[in-house]
């Protein structure tokens, strides 16, 4: 622990020293003081309090002293313990293939069990590695209470290993089991061609493009899909319409008149979004 040691003029005699009462924070006070010493300009005392009494509440008061004798106590205060390693680990691991290049892994977090976390839990280290490659080669970490997170830029078509610790204030606790998970192999390649927008009825228009084929390395194709946003906004804003995998053309509804549209098509497959199609500008 450290205090603020008191400032010289404030000592009033020579052979100045700190003693320190410290007990452990139990119901109606039963514990009693244990005391501890520092001589000179010293701020700081280490107690050891057994390997047991890891992350508990203390409580503690500090009284100067000199040649003539002992100065009042400050009030109490509450210090922590130090943490000690924790001990369990997450359980129930899985891995899901998100696409070609990431794999969401879930776990159950450690229970909020003293005995377990042995400290504060700061997050979780997620260790991964491509088979036959290095182990732990990569890590990601996750806040306290966090039970997945989406492993990225990863290779496609490829098998990874991946394990988790816990993180606490002492340090990073046991490894769990090395589980395995898989990437799917690439999205599709090429994007759509030919894309023609024309007026319909109403306030809709018919979209057509020419289909996309893919690769052995790639994802057959699940679908298309369009997106189209008002000249002036952003493509984050873009409407979307999913279109079933061999079907090429689209109406699109609730088009607005006098409102230019910028519009794009791209495949996407299991293994992820592919390339969208140049911008295609229309109304109605």
């Amino acid at each position: 622990m450290y205090f603020q040691a008191l400032p010289e003029e404030d000592l009033t005699g020579d052979k100045i020293g700190y003693r320190i009462y410290y007990r452990k924070r139990v119901p109606f006070d039963s514990e009693q003081w244990n005391k501890g010493e520092v001589l000179g300009g010293v701020n700081q005392f280490f107690a050891v309090v057994g390997a047991d009494n890891y992350y508990l509440q203390y409580d503690v008061k500090i009284a100067a002293f000199n040649e003539y004798g002992e100065g009042p106590n400050s009030s109490v205060q509450v210090v922590m313990s130090q943490a000690d390693m924790p001990v369990g680990v997450a359980t129930n691991i899985t891995m899901k293939t998100h696409n070609s290049t990431a794999i969401l892994v879930r776990w159950t977090p450690l229970p909020l069990i003293r005995e377990f976390i042995r400290g504060k839990i700061i997050g979780y280290s997620i260790n991964y590695w491509i088979k036959d490659g290095d182990m732990d080669s990569s890590n990601m970490y996750c806040g306290d209470t966090c039970d997945s997170v989406l492993l990225i830029g990863l290779q496609p078509k490829s098998y990874y290993w991946v394990n988790i610790q816990v993180v606490n204030t002492a340090g990073t606790g046991m490894v769990s089991e090395n589980y395995f998970g898989r990437t799917w192999r690439r999205a599709p390649n090429s994007y759509p061609e030919y894309v023609q927008v024309q007026s319909h009825l109403g306030n809709s228009v018919h979209v057509m493009w020419r289909g996309v084929s893919t690769g052995s390395y790639e994802e057959t194709i699940k679908g298309y899909k369009i997106r189209w946003w008002p000249i002036n906004e952003d493509i984050r804003t873009a409407n979307e319409t999913i279109v079933a995998e061999k079907l090429t053309q689209k109406f699109l509804h609730g088009i607005q008149s006098g409102t230019v549209y910028s519009l794009r098509v791209m495949a996407y497959s299991r293994g992820g979004d592919g390339r969208n199609s140049p911008t295609v500008y229309f109304t109605l």
